[in-house]
Protein backbone atom coordinates (compact mmCIF):
# COMPACT_ATOMS: atom_id res chain seq x y z
CA UNK A 1 0.00 0.00 0.00
CA UNK A 2 1.07 3.60 -0.63
CA UNK A 3 1.83 5.57 2.52
CA UNK A 4 -0.27 8.54 3.64
CA UNK A 5 2.56 10.92 2.70
CA UNK A 6 2.62 9.76 -0.90
CA UNK A 7 -1.17 9.63 -1.09
CA UNK A 8 -1.15 13.37 -0.41
CA UNK A 9 1.32 13.92 -3.27
CA UNK A 10 -0.89 11.93 -5.65
CA UNK A 11 -3.95 13.84 -4.46
CA UNK A 12 -2.12 17.09 -5.23
CA UNK A 13 -1.24 15.77 -8.70
CA UNK A 14 -4.90 14.96 -9.39
CA UNK A 15 -5.95 18.37 -8.11
CA UNK A 16 -3.57 20.10 -10.53
CA UNK A 17 -4.84 17.96 -13.39
CA UNK A 18 -8.44 18.95 -12.62
CA UNK A 19 -7.74 22.61 -11.90
CA UNK A 20 -8.54 23.76 -15.43
CA UNK A 21 -12.03 22.28 -15.32
CA UNK A 22 -12.74 23.83 -11.93
CA UNK A 23 -11.96 27.29 -13.27
CA UNK A 24 -14.35 26.95 -16.23
CA UNK A 25 -18.14 26.83 -16.35
CA UNK A 26 -18.19 23.41 -18.00
CA UNK A 27 -16.08 20.30 -18.37
CA UNK A 28 -14.52 20.23 -21.80
CA UNK A 29 -13.39 17.06 -23.52
CA UNK A 30 -9.84 18.15 -22.72
CA UNK A 31 -10.63 18.34 -19.01
CA UNK A 32 -12.25 14.90 -18.97
CA UNK A 33 -9.40 13.27 -20.89
CA UNK A 34 -6.76 14.92 -18.74
CA UNK A 35 -8.45 13.74 -15.54
CA UNK A 36 -8.72 10.20 -16.93
CA UNK A 37 -5.00 10.24 -17.78
CA UNK A 38 -4.16 11.36 -14.26
CA UNK A 39 -6.24 8.48 -12.85
CA UNK A 40 -4.32 5.99 -15.00
CA UNK A 41 -0.99 7.39 -13.81
CA UNK A 42 -2.02 6.92 -10.18
CA UNK A 43 -3.16 3.36 -10.91
CA UNK A 44 0.22 2.56 -12.47
CA UNK A 45 2.04 3.96 -9.44
CA UNK A 46 -0.13 1.89 -7.10
CA UNK A 47 0.30 -1.26 -9.21
CA UNK A 48 4.08 -0.96 -8.93
CA UNK A 49 3.87 -0.04 -5.25
CA UNK A 50 6.21 2.92 -5.78
CA UNK A 51 7.07 4.76 -2.56
CA UNK A 52 9.70 7.40 -3.30
CA UNK A 53 7.31 9.71 -5.15
CA UNK A 54 8.22 13.33 -5.82
CA UNK A 55 7.20 16.21 -8.07
CA UNK A 56 9.47 18.23 -10.33
CA UNK A 57 9.25 22.08 -10.50
CA UNK A 58 6.56 21.78 -13.19
CA UNK A 59 4.35 19.49 -11.13
CA UNK A 60 5.13 16.24 -12.97
CA UNK A 61 5.23 13.13 -10.81
CA UNK A 62 8.41 11.10 -10.70
CA UNK A 63 9.66 8.16 -8.70
CA UNK A 64 13.30 7.78 -7.69
CA UNK A 65 14.46 4.25 -8.46
CA UNK A 66 18.01 4.66 -7.20
CA UNK A 67 19.57 7.34 -5.01
CA UNK A 68 23.20 8.39 -4.57
CA UNK A 69 23.02 11.28 -2.06
CA UNK A 70 26.77 11.94 -2.01
CA UNK A 71 27.14 12.18 -5.79
CA UNK A 72 27.22 15.48 -7.68
CA UNK A 73 24.50 17.08 -9.76
CA UNK A 74 25.29 18.44 -13.20
CA UNK A 75 26.32 22.08 -13.40
CA UNK A 76 26.49 24.47 -16.32
CA UNK A 77 28.79 23.29 -19.08
CA UNK A 78 29.16 19.78 -17.66
CA UNK A 79 28.91 16.96 -20.17
CA UNK A 80 26.17 14.54 -19.15
CA UNK A 81 25.71 10.95 -20.31
CA UNK A 82 22.01 10.23 -19.92
CA UNK A 83 19.86 7.31 -21.05
CA UNK A 84 16.09 7.13 -21.35
CA UNK A 85 13.28 4.80 -22.38
CA UNK A 86 9.68 5.83 -23.06
CA UNK A 87 6.80 3.49 -22.22
CA UNK A 88 3.02 3.56 -22.36
CA UNK A 89 1.29 2.63 -19.11
CA UNK A 90 0.86 -0.95 -20.33
CA UNK A 91 4.69 -1.03 -20.24
CA UNK A 92 5.13 -1.06 -24.01
CA UNK A 93 8.44 0.48 -25.12
CA UNK A 94 7.87 3.19 -27.75
CA UNK A 95 11.18 5.08 -27.79
CA UNK A 96 14.69 4.63 -26.44
CA UNK A 97 18.03 6.42 -26.43
CA UNK A 98 19.52 2.91 -26.92
CA UNK A 99 22.09 3.46 -24.25
CA UNK A 100 23.69 6.60 -22.84
CA UNK A 101 23.80 9.69 -25.05
CA UNK A 102 26.06 12.68 -24.51
CA UNK A 103 24.33 15.94 -23.69
CA UNK A 104 26.38 19.14 -23.65
CA UNK A 105 26.16 22.38 -21.73
CA UNK A 106 22.51 23.54 -21.46
CA UNK A 107 21.23 19.97 -22.04
CA UNK A 108 17.63 20.67 -23.05
CA UNK A 109 15.87 17.37 -23.60
CA UNK A 110 12.17 18.03 -23.90
CA UNK A 111 9.93 17.64 -20.89
CA UNK A 112 12.45 16.30 -18.39
CA UNK A 113 14.81 19.28 -18.38
CA UNK A 114 14.22 19.93 -14.70
CA UNK A 115 15.07 16.37 -13.73
CA UNK A 116 18.54 16.79 -15.19
CA UNK A 117 18.97 19.61 -12.67
CA UNK A 118 17.59 17.40 -9.89
CA UNK A 119 19.09 13.93 -10.38
CA UNK A 120 22.64 13.23 -9.26
CA UNK A 121 25.20 11.08 -11.05
CA UNK A 122 24.11 7.40 -11.25
CA UNK A 123 20.58 8.19 -10.06
CA UNK A 124 17.56 6.97 -12.02
CA UNK A 125 13.84 7.61 -11.94
CA UNK A 126 10.50 7.07 -13.63
CA UNK A 127 8.72 10.26 -14.69
CA UNK A 128 5.05 10.38 -15.64
CA UNK A 129 3.27 12.53 -18.22
CA UNK A 130 -0.45 12.88 -18.86
CA UNK A 131 -0.04 12.59 -22.62
CA UNK A 132 -1.73 15.91 -23.45
CA UNK A 133 1.40 17.13 -25.24
CA UNK A 134 3.27 16.32 -28.43
CA UNK A 135 6.66 15.43 -26.97
CA UNK A 136 6.42 11.78 -28.09
CA UNK A 137 4.99 11.69 -31.60
CA UNK A 138 3.99 8.01 -31.51
CA UNK A 139 1.77 8.42 -28.45
CA UNK A 140 -1.77 9.72 -29.07
CA UNK A 141 -3.03 12.77 -27.22
CA UNK A 142 -4.18 12.04 -23.65
CA UNK A 143 -2.57 8.61 -23.62
CA UNK A 144 -0.36 8.79 -20.52
CA UNK A 145 3.19 7.48 -20.59
CA UNK A 146 6.31 7.36 -18.48
CA UNK A 147 10.01 7.81 -19.10
CA UNK A 148 12.77 5.88 -17.37
CA UNK A 149 15.75 8.19 -17.02
CA UNK A 150 19.25 7.56 -15.71
CA UNK A 151 22.16 9.96 -15.30
CA UNK A 152 24.91 7.52 -16.27
CA UNK A 153 27.83 9.87 -15.73
CA UNK A 154 28.69 13.55 -15.40
CA UNK A 155 31.93 14.87 -16.83
CA UNK A 156 32.50 18.01 -14.78
CA UNK A 157 35.40 20.46 -14.60
CA UNK A 158 37.17 18.43 -11.93
CA UNK A 159 37.21 15.30 -14.08
CA UNK A 160 38.26 17.22 -17.19
CA UNK A 161 41.15 18.90 -15.36
CA UNK A 162 42.31 15.64 -13.81
CA UNK A 163 42.21 14.00 -17.25
CA UNK A 164 44.30 16.84 -18.69
CA UNK A 165 46.80 16.56 -15.85
CA UNK A 166 47.22 12.80 -16.21
CA UNK A 167 47.62 12.96 -19.99
CA UNK A 168 49.96 15.95 -20.34
CA UNK A 169 52.62 15.47 -17.69
CA UNK A 170 55.31 12.92 -16.98
CA UNK A 171 54.46 10.09 -14.58
CA UNK A 172 57.00 11.39 -12.09
CA UNK A 173 54.78 14.47 -11.82
CA UNK A 174 51.35 12.84 -11.96
CA UNK A 175 52.37 10.24 -9.37
CA UNK A 176 52.30 12.99 -6.73
CA UNK A 177 48.68 13.83 -7.53
CA UNK A 178 47.22 17.11 -8.73
CA UNK A 179 46.55 18.42 -5.23
CA UNK A 180 50.26 18.43 -4.43
CA UNK A 181 50.63 21.32 -6.91
CA UNK A 182 47.80 23.38 -5.44
CA UNK A 183 48.72 27.04 -4.82
CA UNK A 184 45.22 28.28 -4.05
CA UNK A 185 41.59 27.29 -4.26
CA UNK A 186 41.16 25.47 -7.60
CA UNK A 187 44.50 26.71 -8.98
CA UNK A 188 47.46 24.40 -9.61
CA UNK A 189 51.04 25.26 -10.62
CA UNK A 190 53.45 22.65 -11.99
CA UNK A 191 56.94 24.17 -12.27
CA UNK A 192 59.31 22.96 -14.99
CA UNK A 193 62.17 25.40 -14.23
CA UNK A 194 62.87 26.12 -10.56
CA UNK A 195 64.90 28.87 -8.91
CA UNK A 196 66.00 27.74 -5.44
CA UNK A 197 67.97 30.89 -4.65
CA UNK A 198 65.73 33.94 -4.96
CA UNK A 199 62.66 34.82 -2.94
CA UNK A 200 59.19 35.46 -4.30
CA UNK A 201 58.42 38.94 -5.53
CA UNK A 202 56.74 41.41 -3.21
CA UNK A 203 53.85 43.79 -3.83
CA UNK A 204 54.83 46.42 -6.36
CA UNK A 205 57.66 44.39 -7.91
CA UNK A 206 57.43 43.86 -11.66
CA UNK A 207 58.11 40.88 -13.87
CA UNK A 208 58.60 40.57 -17.60
CA UNK A 209 56.73 37.48 -18.66
CA UNK A 210 56.27 35.11 -21.58
CA UNK A 211 53.00 33.21 -21.53
CA UNK A 212 50.67 31.15 -23.69
CA UNK A 213 47.05 30.57 -22.69
CA UNK A 214 45.09 27.55 -23.91
CA UNK A 215 41.87 25.69 -23.29
CA UNK A 216 42.01 22.07 -22.13
CA UNK A 217 41.81 21.01 -25.78
CA UNK A 218 45.05 23.00 -26.35
CA UNK A 219 43.36 25.67 -28.48
CA UNK A 220 45.37 28.89 -28.00
CA UNK A 221 43.40 31.98 -26.98
CA UNK A 222 46.27 34.34 -26.10
CA UNK A 223 50.08 34.47 -26.26
CA UNK A 224 53.04 36.75 -25.65
CA UNK A 225 55.80 35.27 -27.80
CA UNK A 226 59.16 34.29 -26.38
CA UNK A 227 61.74 36.90 -27.33
CA UNK A 228 65.08 38.24 -26.14
CA UNK A 229 63.64 41.75 -26.45
CA UNK A 230 62.19 42.20 -22.97
CA UNK A 231 60.38 45.38 -24.03
CA UNK A 232 58.06 43.17 -26.03
CA UNK A 233 57.23 40.84 -23.16
CA UNK A 234 54.16 41.02 -20.97
CA UNK A 235 54.65 43.33 -17.99
CA UNK A 236 53.10 42.26 -14.69
CA UNK A 237 53.02 44.20 -11.42
CA UNK A 238 52.79 41.95 -8.38
CA UNK A 239 49.78 42.47 -6.12
CA UNK A 240 48.82 39.96 -3.45
CA UNK A 241 45.27 41.29 -3.64
CA UNK A 242 44.14 39.29 -6.67
CA UNK A 243 41.08 41.49 -7.17
CA UNK A 244 43.31 44.45 -8.03
CA UNK A 245 45.69 42.98 -10.61
CA UNK A 246 43.37 43.50 -13.56
CA UNK A 247 43.77 39.87 -14.61
CA UNK A 248 41.94 36.63 -13.86
CA UNK A 249 42.68 35.36 -10.36
CA UNK A 250 44.35 32.09 -11.37
CA UNK A 251 46.79 33.83 -13.72
CA UNK A 252 47.75 36.44 -11.12
CA UNK A 253 48.14 33.85 -8.37
CA UNK A 254 50.54 31.85 -10.55
CA UNK A 255 52.68 34.91 -11.30
CA UNK A 256 52.79 35.75 -7.61
CA UNK A 257 54.27 32.28 -7.05
CA UNK A 258 56.97 32.37 -9.75
CA UNK A 259 60.50 33.63 -9.07
CA UNK A 260 62.93 35.16 -11.54
CA UNK A 261 63.66 32.69 -14.36
CA UNK A 262 61.10 30.14 -13.25
CA UNK A 263 58.68 28.51 -15.64
CA UNK A 264 55.52 26.59 -14.96
CA UNK A 265 52.11 25.46 -16.13
CA UNK A 266 49.13 26.78 -14.23
CA UNK A 267 45.78 25.00 -14.46
CA UNK A 268 42.69 26.71 -13.11
CA UNK A 269 38.99 26.09 -12.78
CA UNK A 270 36.70 28.39 -14.75
CA UNK A 271 35.66 30.28 -11.61
CA UNK A 272 39.28 31.42 -11.28
CA UNK A 273 39.24 32.49 -14.93
CA UNK A 274 36.32 33.87 -16.97
CA UNK A 275 33.56 31.78 -15.38
CA UNK A 276 29.99 32.14 -16.57
CA UNK A 277 30.78 35.08 -18.84
CA UNK A 278 33.57 33.58 -20.91
CA UNK A 279 35.48 35.97 -23.12
CA UNK A 280 34.45 37.01 -26.60
CA UNK A 281 37.64 38.94 -27.33
CA UNK A 282 39.75 37.43 -30.07
CA UNK A 283 42.39 38.43 -32.53
CA UNK A 284 45.70 37.44 -34.04
CA UNK A 285 44.23 34.11 -35.09
CA UNK A 286 43.03 33.32 -31.57
CA UNK A 287 39.44 32.57 -30.63
CA UNK A 288 37.44 33.61 -27.59
CA UNK A 289 36.95 31.61 -24.40
CA UNK A 290 33.69 29.66 -23.97
CA UNK A 291 31.72 29.99 -20.75
CA UNK A 292 32.76 27.80 -17.80
CA UNK A 293 36.12 26.92 -19.38
CA UNK A 294 39.07 25.76 -17.28
CA UNK A 295 42.27 27.42 -18.53
CA UNK A 296 45.93 26.45 -18.84
CA UNK A 297 48.83 28.92 -19.00
CA UNK A 298 52.45 28.17 -19.80
CA UNK A 299 54.29 31.01 -18.03
CA UNK A 300 57.94 31.99 -17.67
CA UNK A 301 59.34 34.96 -15.76
CA UNK A 302 62.16 36.40 -17.89
CA UNK A 303 63.17 39.46 -15.88
CA UNK A 304 62.17 41.05 -12.60
CA UNK A 305 62.32 44.53 -11.22
CA UNK A 306 62.22 45.38 -7.53
CA UNK A 307 60.05 48.20 -6.27
CA UNK A 308 62.26 51.05 -5.14
CA UNK A 309 61.41 52.04 -1.57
Amino acid sequence: MISNKFSKIITLFLSVALLGSCLSDFKSIDDINLAASADQVVEHIQKNNYQNIKTDPKGNLYVLLSEFPTNDKAKNNDSVWVSHEVYTLDDKLVESSKGPILVKNDYKLGLYNDLLDTLKEKESCVMYFSGNDKFIKDIPAYKPYYIKIKIDSIINEKKRIEHYFLNNFDKTITAKGLDSYKIGDKVYLIKSIINDKDTLLADGDTSKVYYKGTLLNKAIFDEFLQTSDTTRLFNYVVNKDLTKTGFVAGFSLALNNLKNGERGTVIMYSEKAYGAGGSTSSGGGFSGIPIYSPLVFDIQVIKVGKLKK
